[in-house]
Formats: structure tokens, sequence, C-alpha cells
């Protein structure tokens, strides 16, 4: 396994929660997050906080309407990837109506979360696990003889579910586009369920080489 350290200790995290009493108590058990007592649909506040440049906004209030508004008016003000925390099945399909990159159903979650085994290959790592949205984080360091590496990424057939992230490559950290190369010693930063993260991890590894529709 190849040794992967980075430094997180810059990434920002802004959490805003409307009830005065949870805000206190987020406050005190999450010390390394910015908790703002506000409407998480204030533009004047997001917009104050950055949205613009924020990477990911994820809603998960206790509406599903809300949810879907929120990141919507999160994505008309820029923000690079919006999720919306949806428990409703007929509200699954919206998200190709409405502005929002993702609906995540929480329902399953925790069912997935206990019946998961995944052993991934010795040169990926998953560093992070998203609780309540059923979704996983996982770092590859792209390999020489990787049949992903050379290809760009709309070559890369991947599946719904799926998302590159970011790719760093040497002391730059690149935002994707389709037109982005795979480079050996790239480190890829994927995002995607947890029940896709198998196959994902399974594709970055050299073991698929041309992913899923």
């Amino acid at each position: 396994m190849q040794a992967v350290k980075h430094d997180y200790s810059s990434t920002q995290i802004r959490l805003i929660e409307k009830d005065t009493d949870r805000s206190s108590r987020l406050s005190e058990e999450l010390g390394e997050a910015l908790i703002l007592n506000a409407d998480g649909a204030d533009r004047k506040l997001l917009a104050e906080e950055g949205i613009d440049d924020a990477d990911g906004y994820v809603c998960a209030t206790d509406s599903d309407e809300l949810n879907m508004i929120y990141c919507a008016i999160a994505h008309s003000m820029g923000a690079r990837k919006t999720i919306a925390i949806v428990k409703r099945k007929d509200y699954q399909d919206l998200a190709g109506v409405i502005p929002v990159d993702a609906v995540v159903d929480p329902n399953d979650a925790l069912a997935a979360q206990i019946l998961r085994v995944v052993h991934y290959p010795k040169h990926t790592r998953a560093y992070s696990i998203i609780e309540r949205i059923n979704a996983e984080m996982l770092e590859v360091v792209m390999q020489s003889d990787n049949p992903l590496t050379g290809r760009t990424l709309a070559q890369i057939r991947l599946a719904k579910g799926v998302v590159i992230a970011l790719v760093g490559r040497g002391q730059d950290v690149l935002i994707p586009t389709g037109t982005t190369k795979l480079e050996a010693g790239d480190h890829v930063i994927i995002f995607a369920l947890t029940s896709m993260m198998p196959k994902a991890a399974k594709l970055f590894s050299g073991g698929g080489d041309k992913g899923e529709d």
C-alpha cells in the first residue's frame, strides 16, 4: 500500500442550523466546524460565507421539499456540488428537473452500513464515510499500468452515483472536467453512494477498463 498523507486542517466546514438550542449543542460536539445559527436559505448569509466558492453543499433538514429547494438555491449561487437528502421515493427523479447534483435516500443507510463488507484494493483507501446519506469518499493513487491512466474522464463511463470530485497532481488540486486526463501518480478523490463504491474502487484499481453506463 502506498502511504498517502494529507493535511486537511485547511478544510472549512460550515453547518447552518436554525434551532438555537441545537446550534449550541452542535457547536460543543463539532469543535472544528463553524456552526451558524441561521436559515440555510438566507441568500445574504450564503453569499457572505462564500457559497460561490464552496466545493459542496448538503441539505439534510426534516423536509424533503426544503432540501431540494435549498440545494437549488445553493446551486444557483455557485456551489460546485449540491446533495439533497430525500426520503420520499416519488421525489427521487426530481434531480433531473430541479438543479440538484444528487438526491440521496437515507432510509436504507443503516441497513447498508451493517451489511456492507468491502475489501478495497491495496492502492486505494476509504478515508471518509459520510453518515446519514449512505455515501463514501475514496482516494486512489493512479498507477502507470492502470488501464485508466492516460484516459480523459469523458472516456471513462462512470456508473450513476459515482463522481470524480478532485484530482491531486503534484502541488496542484484540479477540479476535473471531461477533458481532464488521468496521469500516473494522480491522487483521485471519488465520491460515491455506498452501494456503488465497490464497483468504483474496482474500476479505478485497474479491475475494469471501461466503467459502466
